[in-house]
Order: structure tokens, then sequence, then C-alpha cells
């Protein structure tokens, strides 16, 4: 697998932070959806685990 140069990940990394955001604001549209839907509870339960450990996953790759 090829690495990145600097400029490579800081675009990667600015990428992740503004798709973190946009699921970060989705998960407060969905919360307030929230009813016994299975879906919008599974949505829910992968897009914090994205936002508590995806992230950190998609960095650790990134800047290796």
């Amino acid at each position: 697998m090829k690495k990145l140069n600097l400029k490579g990940k800081v675009v990667f990394t600015s990428l992740t932070i503004m798709l973190s955001v946009v699921i970060y604001v989705l998960m407060g549209f969905l919360g307030e959806l929230m009813s016994d839907n299975g879906f919008i509870r599974l949505a829910l339960v992968c897009g914090w685990a994205w936002l508590l450990l995806g992230q950190i996953g998609a960095y650790i790759l990134i800047w290796e």
C-alpha cells in the first residue's frame, strides 16, 4: 500500500472531520425522530460508534 504524503494526509483528515460533523448533525436529527423504529435505532448506534471509535481508527490509518 502506498504511503500518503503530508498534503494527502491533511486532505483525508479534513474529509474525515467534515464527515464526522455531518454524522453528528444527523445523530441530533435522528434522535428527535426516535421511536420504536429499529432502523433509526441501528442508525443511531452506528453513528455514535463512528463518532466514538471510527474516527480514532481512521486517524491512526491516515497518520501511521
